[in-house]
């Protein structure tokens, strides 16, 4: 058996660690072809919501949809599906996309979209009734492929990941680094996990995110820390790997 190699923590930008992780991978159990999610969202100690993601690989292919809707009294107030998705490619480092979307029901106002093109190194973005054309660095995601982007990465042997991520309105660079290993307690189970977190910076959230150790660090807790003070967490209920 041929030893994996031994990876240190990511230096200041994404893109000149690609090699590094393209080695580190082949060390990495592969990720499943088809995962179910599904998450309670939860503000302040209130259910405000729930979310369900699907996410499937055919060959060198994949695809991401996910679906919020408000429950309980936030239902009142937020009415519609808000859907999110992102396609793209498997590389050798993990997720590339090509195309994301978002919406909330039928408000043509409420909807984004972002077109990567690799090939030219532009980031199209389309929001609020106006498009943007921006240079797109190695390793950008979206805000829905990132977190499926743990599963393709060693994680256990990362000290840090850094990358750039958009929303389909803007683009923002995010670092997380490692906080160790936790226990984390969900309505499906009681998970091992390592702890990533990205700190405030500037007019910036924070977030923590849990990657259960066993189910090829999927995420399984999301906590985000408004400017506000409001205090947003996505937890496991549910989950299917095919």
């Amino acid at each position: 058996m041929t030893a994996c190699p031994t990876l240190p923590a990511l230096p200041s930008r994404a893109a000149a660690a690609i090699a590094l992780l393209g080695a580190a991978l082949a060390c990495a159990a592969a990720p499943p072809a088809r995962v179910f999610a599904s998450y309670d969202l939860i503000r302040n100690g209130q259910q405000i919501g729930v979310v369900e993601e699907t996410f499937e690989q055919t060959g060198e292919r994949y695809s991401i949809v996910s679906e919020a809707r408000a429950t309980g009294l936030a239902a009142l107030f937020v009415r519609g599906t808000q859907r999110v998705a992102s396609r793209g490619t498997v590389t050798a480092t993990g997720l590339r996309p090509e195309h994301f979307e978002g919406s909330r029901g039928d408000d043509p106002s409420r909807r984004v979209s972002a077109l990567f093109d690799w090939d030219a190194r532009q980031l199209a973005l389309a929001h609020d009734g106006k498009t943007e054309t921006l240079p797109l660095a190695a390793g950008t995601q979206d805000r829905l492929s990132v977190m499926y982007q743990f599963m393709y990465l060693p994680v256990a042997r990362l000290g840090s990941i850094e990358f750039e991520m958009t929303n389909g309105s803007k683009v923002e660079h995010y670092l997380y680094q490692v906080e160790g290993k936790e226990t984390a307690d969900t309505p499906l189970a009681r998970f091992a996990t390592i702890k990533f977190s990205k700190r405030r910076s500037g007019d910036e959230n924070s977030a923590e995110v849990w990657l259960a150790e066993e189910r090829n660090y999927f995420p399984v807790r999301l906590v985000i820390a408004e400017l506000n003070g409001d205090r947003l967490e996505q937890v496991l209920t549910r989950l299917d790997f095919d």
